[in-house]
């Protein structure tokens, strides 16, 4: 069974404060990996896309 790690609102904002490129690109590529919907997927995919 796989853990889940929930990250506090507080650090994920300091994460974001630092380099918002950078957190949105790391947190499409964990949607991209981790769900198995399809149309989530199409979407990480565009916001991927979108960053380059």
């Amino acid at each position: 069974m796989t853990e889940e790690r929930h990250e506090s609102f507080d650090d994920a904002s300091k994460r974001f404060t630092q380099d918002p490129t950078l957190f949105i690109t790391n947190e499409a590529l964990k949607i991209l990996y981790e769900t198995c919907d399809v149309q989530v997927k199409l979407d990480a995919l565009k916001i991927l896309a979108a960053q380059r």
